[in-house]
């Protein structure tokens, strides 16, 4: 089985809380599938990282329904995007890249690592470092994915595009080998969602 010592031989994390979460991740007991299960995830286990996690529900296909938004997020956003599809915080035009990048950890299953640049509701322009993990529905019938955002650092504002949040592009995106080998990706061009 795959640890976390294996996940950090293929990736280069950037922030202390993305350390913790892995670890934390890889804590968690693993069935049969080799997948954690929502029942066995415990958002109290893990205080420090709560607000900068995000628990996308992926089992419709083409959507990934936000079912817990952390509070740091929920103060970059301006709102609760809870219960919401996050495609509608990409550009339209990146959207089936982001949607098929989340389903694709969910159901290969895999691992994903992504520095990206987001503009918030204020207008403000900041660098994030992402890392997300898959879950099995408590249900196990549908796919989740457990995932970290934080931010490393404020790049600026925009105060002419600061009405909505928006994914402005991704910088890197790197799949984890959690076990099952990695997918071939090749979805995300030099600058995309």
């Amino acid at each position: 089985m795959i640890n976390a010592d294996d996940i950090r031989s293929q990736v280069s994390l950037s922030t202390d809380e993305a350390e913790a979460f892995l670890d934390y991740w890889c804590s968690l007991p693993r069935p049969v599938n080799g997948v954690p299960s929502q029942r066995d995830f415990d958002p109290t286990a893990i205080p420090a990282l709560l607000p900068n996690i995000l628990l996308h529900d992926l089992t419709a296909p083409g959507c990934s329904i936000l079912r817990i938004v952390g509070t740091n997020l929920v103060d970059r956003f301006g709102f609760d995007a809870t219960g919401r599809d996050y495609g509608e915080f990409v550009k339209p035009e990146r959207r089936a890249v982001a949607i098929s990048a989340l389903q694709t950890v969910a159901h290969h299953p895999c691992g994903m690592h992504v520095h990206a640049q987001w503009q918030y509701h204020r207008g403000e322009l900041r660098r994030t470092e992402g890392l997300g993990f898959p879950l099995v529905r408590r249900d196990g019938e549908g796919r989740l994915m457990m995932f970290l955002d934080v931010s490393i650092e404020s790049i600026g504002y925009d105060d002419v595009k600061a009405r909505d949040i928006i994914a402005l592009g991704v910088s890197g995106r790197k799949m984890i080998n959690i076990g099952f080998g990695v997918p071939d990706w090749s979805g995300d061009p030099p600058e995309s969602d």
